[in-house]
């Protein structure tokens, strides 16, 4: 696995033009399926149709798909910097600082409010924080609005709140499904897991992000979930926010990432001398303003979030940043039945998915329908438990590391019983070229190193290729692209 998980940018991957016709042949038919989930906006489990076992059947899932309001102007050659509600990615923090020559301050106070343990969490499903709650059905809708200029940008991001529970530690959580879409094309479907504490805060217990590059999918190296390689949950929002005091909204060292919380302002609608904010879904008085950071780049004030109590995010912004963009609120959504039954859909696509291409999310159990209101039904006792390997079978699946290739990268992959593996890298007309395991595994998780070079010992040529997995019935297949 990569020690560094930092998000690609969106422009099409290294290599393609050295690669010859057929490796241009294959581009033009990518090309062609993000035509495809250009039209249906934002549907994760198109993207996903790829990445299955050869031998399953392939389905379709309708998403949710709200009524925008007019996009307005868009800037040519836009690149979002901010992408998803529940974190800032390393890339978007890395850019700016590097470009605005910000300089090295003291960290504020940085640290874990409370355990994240079973004990402190008997009805963590049931998030009904003032200022972030989140019921089911809850959609928010955010449009990109450029700092230069005032122009609303082609950018939404999308916050669904489905009636699904992930259990993580021994603590049943709400799962979110968060798109962030530009130009109408889907860049990042991720899942975010949250849950509510005793005293009222809402923890983030973790994210599986999934990155698209002309609407297919790429990879998933983003996730982190609480208790696995280290990572720790973190609070979100506070019970009782306190202005001034700092907190850990989250922490992941195998993906560097370290994100803290501290809020600065709280406003109530008592206050007539203070303005109200508006964004186009409304004017709000009583709201809260959140300034984050992270420590691993440096202490400066990287984004600020302002939430509006009983609604949720409102905005969000980077500080001193005229080429980025300002998410503000476009709509407030109730999902119908119909439409909670597709937002279920992709986002259990979505968590059926994880485990084939993340070896994080590998561990985790599988995401089920909250029933909680009915007697009839209640939570299987496999999900009650603290460790994150109780209770899951194991499943097979094959994902890759670094990629686009420079070098070298890890190839991973899970088998659901012992017996014989083949895995291989093919070039695009179907030369086997390195074998890489050839011999009995035992059931369960590993990982290879592939350094870019043939059975012979020569450097692959820069261009596209594929690593097969055959284990037992099933064979996997993944894209692998070469880079200069």
């Amino acid at each position: 696995m990569s020690s560094s998980r930092v998000r690609r940018s969106s422009s099409r991957p290294l290599g393609i033009e050295a690669a010859g016709p057929p490796a241009r042949a294959a581009f033009q038919h990518l090309a062609f399926g993000s035509a495809l989930a250009l039209a249906l906006i934002a549907l994760p489990v198109a993207a996903l149709a790829g990445d299955k076992p050869m031998d399953s059947p392939e389905t379709g899932t309708e998403s949710v798909t709200p009524t925008y309001a007019n996009s307005g102007p868009s800037a040519a050659g836009y690149k979002p910097r901010i992408l998803g509600l529940s974190r800032y990615r390393k890339a978007a923090r890395a850019s700016k600082a590097g470009s605005l020559g910000v300089a090295q301050v003291e960290c504020p106070q940085c640290d874990p409010l409370a355990p994240y343990v079973p004990e402190s969490f008997h009805h963590s499903n049931k998030i009904n924080n003032f200022w972030m709650p989140l019921q089911p059905g809850k959609q928010l809708v955010l449009q990109g609005v450029a700092n230069r200029g005032g122009g609303l940008l082609e950018h939404h991001v999308i916050f669904t709140v489905t009636d699904l529970i992930k259990v993580i530690n021994g603590i049943p959580c709400v799962v979110v499904w968060d798109q962030d879409i530009n130009q109408g094309v889907l860049s990042e479907s991720e899942l975010a897991f949250f849950a509510q504490s005793d005293d009222g805060a809402v923890y983030n217990s973790g994210e599986y992000p999934e990155v698209y590059e002309l609407g297919q999918f790429v990879d998933a190296e983003n996730t982190w979930i609480h208790g696995i390689e280290w990572a720790r949950a973190g609070v979100h929002v506070e019970a009782n926010p306190v202005v001034g005091k700092g907190y850990e909204e989250a922490n992941a060292p195998e993906n560097d990432f370290w994100d803290c919380g501290r809020v600065v302002e709280i406003q109530s609608k008592s206050d007539r001398a203070k303005p109200k904010v508006c964004v186009p879904a409304g004017c709000f008085q009583d709201i809260m303003t959140v300034r984050e950071w992270a420590p691993l780049d440096g202490c400066d004030v990287i984004q600020v979030k302002t939430y509006a109590k009983g609604i949720g995010i409102i905005q969000v912004g980077a500080i001193d940043d005229p080429e980025g963009e300002t998410l503000v609120l476009t709509q407030i959504n109730q999902l119908n039945n119909a439409q909670m039954d597709a937002a279920r859909a992709s986002a259990l696509a979505l968590d059926a998915h994880g485990p084939q291409v993340n070896e994080i999310y590998y561990r985790t159990q599988p995401a089920f329908r909250d029933r909680s209101n009915d007697p009839s039904q209640p939570i299987p006792t496999v999900y009650q438990t603290g460790d994150e390997s109780a209770g899951v079978s194991a499943r097979a699946f094959l994902a890759i590391g670094r990629n686009p290739v420079k070098g070298s990268t890890s190839i991973s992959y899970g088998l659901a019983e012992e017996g014989a593996v083949d895995l291989a890298i093919y070039d695009v007309v179907g030369r086997r070229i390195r074998s890489l395991v050839g011999q009995s595994e035992a059931a369960g998780s590993h990982t290879v190193q592939w350094d870019g070079r043939d059975d012979s010992g020569s450097s692959v040529a820069r261009g596209v290729y594929f690593a097969r997995l055959r284990a037992g019935t099933q064979t996997f297949k993944k894209t692998l692209v070469i880079a200069p």
